[in-house]
């Protein structure tokens, strides 16, 4: 009988002994974005038009909560004043279209590559944010061409 009692005595739970240890649980989240700038394209403009304008969007992809800010250089062909296309040269004479980047439908704020006049914002939980982009250029006095000029999107976060 006495053995039975040994038993039932390192088996009760007042006699068994018991440590602990804590850890921690770590995960670090970057901050991480892409951008993707897609073409302003002005097309065919009718026949006899003073203004051509076009719209587009840049998408951003950027880990959520992440506060940005977008802005969009002058361009290859900037001349100082304002943003233009090249559209060829001939005997001495080069051929620039003048054209605008706006923040807004209404062509009201101008997208620049300062803090002023570029996009702010904070990433959605969903990572996705599409900017509009709206451009609109002068037809005025430019020949039959076709005309480029390359801009760079920058996404600062």
């Amino acid at each position: 009988m006495a053995t039975g009692a040994v038993a039932a005595l390192c088996a009760s739970p007042a006699s068994a002994r018991e440590k602990t240890a804590t850890t921690e649980v770590l995960l670090r989240v970057a901050s991480t974005c892409r951008v993707q700038a897609d073409w302003l394209n002005f097309g065919f403009p009718p026949k006899g038009a003073t203004t051509a304008t076009a719209s587009t969007t840049v998408t951003l992809q950027c880990t959520p909560g992440v506060a940005y800010r977008v802005g969009i250089d002058n361009g290859l062909h900037f001349d100082g004043a304002s943003r233009r296309m090249y559209g060829g040269q001939a005997q001495g004479k080069v051929w620039y279209a003048t054209y605008r980047i706006y923040r807004d439908a209404a062509r009201l704020l101008p997208w620049g590559d300062t803090p002023a006049n570029s996009v702010l914002g904070t990433m959605p939980l969903t990572g996705t944010t599409v900017l509009p982009v709206f451009g609109t250029a002068d037809l005025k006095n430019v020949r039959a061409s076709e005309y480029r000029d390359t801009v760079t999107v920058t996404l600062e976060f």
